[in-house]
């Protein structure tokens, strides 16, 4: 397979980014006058705006506020890094002070929870011209053009903008370089096959069930080497996203239109009329990987965290977000591995991948929310390029080409193409809760229970959060 793949930035596409927002930020009417002194004013003379951000340090964002700070002398920012397990409730409360955060940095999973707490983008910020600025949809037309799809169905609120993003990741598949090359040297000459899906990883989940066959080490019934950490939920960190996403993959309908009932339990029709039962269809397929009695077994809930188990050479395959990489690197620094295109529905013509990002907001109690949203595009045009690069995260602007599944393995970054297909998923006001009731199917079905009592009581569940109207942490 590829050497190990470390995030490279598309330089062309972020320079495009950037010179369409820089465009659009300078032409705002809203943008504040410079003063002509660039010298350091005095800090009872400066706005200071509060940033709160719990997934970087603030050595990442140095340059940017550096860089803001000195074309405008009147702006001081003042970085917060809070502690990410406490960072909802700490922020929440934090905005009920007089120091709470003017820009609020929030997984976009978060909007829908917290909409009524933020204050949208005003009416006309992205205008480029004069003219412009009386359009109601400029705002939006602006989003759609300057980031990848998901971001437009999750940003935007009955016209209204409510945070934008400075990255949007993707769920990929993660091998060590070693086992793979270690079961390649094994396989015969002419099983050339095995050795493509060994080379380049597998493109569907029919190639993934036989990298499978050829990874598992077994002694007798005891599993020695696991081919991937699939099929559990308690020591499988995305397990809820995976299965998640094999249902999108599945075409399962997740929820009702109006979104206010869950449905991947229930049949659906098939075009020639035959009904069938698609997260039925997911459910199992993902939890045969821990079934002992499934010929695809090769993982259970007895081993260690799947990160934990992969930088130790226990498991030849992890799905995992780019931002997660770095904790195999830190368990392991002379691992090797690599990153491939997450697999897709053999035959399908549209690849299906899971996003997960955070977007810049501003608060609604904030008293400075033009200059929040101010620095914000900022962050997003003049200073989305340093970002990426210290962050090491995947860009969130559009490519112009998107490869084909049939190729999307033998590329050599999954994070520079992926953002492109991520589809949305819902989760309502708790996110929290819906991801548990997805992690409680498998629970269920290893447990001994019937896939679909499994996926009802989930849907169940989920109905009564998406019912619900309450906000609150």
């Amino acid at each position: 397979m590829n050497k190990t793949i470390l995030y490279v930035l598309i330089g062309f596409g972020v320079v495009v980014f950037s010179v369409v927002i820089a465009l659009i930020i300078y032409a705002s009417k809203n943008q504040p006058t410079k003063t002509d002194d660039k010298s350091q004013l005095p800090d009872d003379q400066r706005t200071v705006l509060n940033v709160w951000r719990p997934i970087d340090d603030q050595e990442t964002f140095q340059t940017i506020i550096d860089q803001y700070e000195k074309e405008h002398p009147e702006i001081k920012i003042n970085y917060v890094k809070s502690d990410l397990a406490n960072y909802e409730f700490d922020s929440i409360s934090a905005q009920l002070g007089e120091n709470g955060p003017d820009v609020w940095s929030i997984p976009s999973a978060w909007l829908i929870r917290h909409k009524e707490k933020l204050a949208p983008m005003p009416a006309g910020f992205l205008a480029q011209k004069k003219e412009q600025a009386q359009d109601p949809d400029i705002n939006t037309k602006q989003i759609r053009d300057s980031y990848v799809p998901v971001v437009e169905k999750e940003v935007i609120f009955d016209n209204l903008v409510y945070g934008l993003p400075l990255f949007v990741d993707t769920l990929a598949l993660v091998a060590n370089q070693d086992i793979f090359n270690e079961v390649d040297s094994q396989t015969a000459r002419d099983n050339q096959y095995a050795k493509e899906i060994l080379k380049y990883g597998p493109k569907n989940w029919n190639e993934f069930i036989d990298l499978i066959k050829l990874l598992t080490k077994k002694n007798g019934n005891q599993i020695e080497r696991a081919a991937a950490a699939l099929g559990a939920s308690s020591n499988i960190e995305n397990s809820a996203d995976i299965l998640a996403l094999l249902m999108m993959q599945n075409n399962t309908q997740l929820q009702s239109s109006d979104k206010k009932q869950a449905t991947f339990n229930l049949d659906q029709e098939k075009t020639s009329g035959e009904n069938f039962n698609p997260g039925k269809n997911a459910v199992e397929f993902y939890t045969n990987f821990a079934n002992p009695a499934s010929q695809y077994y090769t993982w259970n809930e007895s081993m260690p965290d799947d990160f934990d188990a992969f930088s130790n050479g226990k498991v030849a395959m992890i799905f995992s977000y780019a931002s997660q990489l770095k904790k195999i690197s830190e368990k392991n620094p002379n691992l090797k591995f690599v990153a491939v295109a997450m697999p897709q529905i053999k035959n399908q013509s549209k690849a299906i991948d899971m996003p997960s990002y955070w977007v810049e907001t501003v608060p609604a109690t904030s008293k400075k929310q033009v200059e929040a949203w101010n620095f914000i595009l900022y962050t997003v045009s003049n200073g989305l390029g340093n970002y990426l690069n210290a962050a090491d995260r995947p860009n969130p602007t559009p490519i112009k080409s998107v490869p084909e599944i049939s190729e999307r393995v033998k590329k050599n970054n999954p994070w520079q193409f992926q953002q492109q297909t991520a589809e949305s998923w819902y989760r309502g006001n708790d996110p929290q809760k819906v991801e548990l009731a997805y992690q409680g199917i498998i629970k269920d079905v290893l447990s001994g229970g019937s896939v679909q009592n499994a996926l009802d009581t989930a849907a169940s569940k989920v109905s009564e959060i998406f019912k619900t109207l309450d906000t609150t942490p």
